[in-house]
């Protein structure tokens, strides 16, 4: 609920002050619960992740199975699917527009100059997921990669006791997402950014992703600054495609 203040009473100074202070000790609080959930995944790989996932989405399920995502799908609304393929088409069009072109000439002297393009080899888009459903989310930080040419995308959704959401999965195959993690918050932000390496589970996250994109919510923007001075975080102001080759260009 929004807190409104009325700034013609007399002690307004004295309230406004008081909300900014408790704003701002919580923000604290979060950042130091982030940090030390990302201290433990570095530190303890695909266990800790699935510790986190049975504490807050009551999952046990990492990775869905290719019959699982195949369920799920069967049993979105025909409508839905048309509207996610008509989404798909409009977006995809849009983004192929931004690519760019590499330069190559031969100048008077003989000389061949080159500015080329590279996309990032990969990827990783968080999804919102347990009860909420956005497949937009998926179309929006997907499709830059495919049409950027980036060659491994994985998603990472949260479910909720080992249960994705059907829309969002359909985009995600609309996308040609292989690798789709049922994983979330702080914990599966950590795992795909700095890698696990725990040989005893097999869904063992074995390295890091050259890039992160998300939708800004209020976790995954304190995890942003926690783990900004180790590798490359999305920032709103900057066009996906250009990002996406920008990253490594030869």
């Amino acid at each position: 609920m929004i807190k409104i203040l009325d700034s013609k009473i007399k002690n307004f100074d004295a309230i406004l002050d008081k909300l900014l202070s408790k704003r701002k000790n919580k923000v604290q609080l979060n950042s130091v619960s982030v940090a030390k959930i990302i201290k433990d995944i570095k530190k303890n790989g695909d266990k800790a992740v699935l510790k986190y996932e049975k504490r807050f989405n009551k999952n046990n399920i990492i990775i869905p199975s290719s019959k699982q995502i195949a369920k799920s799908i069967k049993s979105l609304d025909k409508k839905v699917k048309k509207a996610i393929d008509l989404a798909y088409n409009r977006i995809y069009k849009f983004h192929s527009l931004q690519k760019f072109k590499n330069i190559s000439y031969t100048d008077k002297l003989q000389n061949k100059l080159e500015y080329k393009y590279v996309p990032i080899e990969s990827v990783a888009i968080y999804v919102p997921g347990s009860t909420a459903s956005y497949p937009s989310s998926v179309l929006m930080n997907a499709i830059p990669a495919l049409v950027a040419g980036v060659k491994r995308i994985i998603m990472i959704n949260p479910g909720y006791k080992g249960k994705q959401n059907p829309a969002v999965l359909y985009a995600a195959r609309k996308c040609k997402i292989k690798e789709i993690y049922s994983i979330g918050g702080p914990s599966a932000i950590a795992a795909v950014a700095y890698g696990t390496e725990a040989h005893d589970i097999d869904y063992a996250l074995n390295r890091a992703l050259d890039l992160f994109y998300d939708d800004r919510e209020k976790w995954t923007a304190l995890q942003a600054n926690c783990m900004s001075q180790d590798w490359s975080w999305n920032r709103p102001a900057l066009d996906y495609i250009e990002l996406y080759h920008a990253a490594r260009k030869n």
